[in-house]
């Protein structure tokens, strides 16, 4: 389902790990450090990647998988997809996404508030 549009925003990125053992060590590690899940373990149905997404501190997502299909593009065929996942990819205790909140909701701004700004250390930068 597509995010109601508020102007350019993330959504979410993607990485691939190159085993299945990667991604569950990581949704461990995810929890461990207290960061949010937005999204369980499950297999989607458009690419068949097996992956859990967590909140980053901007308010977008990363999604995190392994084992998605490999297109050949002269071998492709289009297909309508009429499900997100085959299993799995419960969103149902994911908050918001940032850039889904509509400016003109009175949680945008505390939203925004709660977002972590970046850390910049100009001490460190080069001359």
């Amino acid at each position: 389902m597509p995010a109601p549009h508020m102007g350019p925003g993330i959504v979410h990125i993607m990485l691939e790990a190159a085993k299945m053992d990667m991604v569950a060590q990581a949704m461990e590690r995810t929890t461990e450090h207290g960061f949010g899940i937005s999204s369980t373990l499950g297999r989607h149905t458009n690419d068949k990647m097996v992956s859990y997404y967590l909140r980053a501190p901007g308010g977008w997502d990363i999604e995190y998988g392994y084992d998605g299909l490999m297109v050949d593009e002269d071998q492709y065929l289009p297909q309508n997809i009429t499900a997100d996942s085959y299993w799995g990819h419960d969103w149902s205790d994911s908050e918001p996404l940032a850039c889904t909140i509509p400016l003109e909701e009175p949680v945008a701004e505390a939203v925004a508030d709660s977002l972590s700004e970046p850390v910049v250390d100009t001490a460190a930068a080069p001359a």
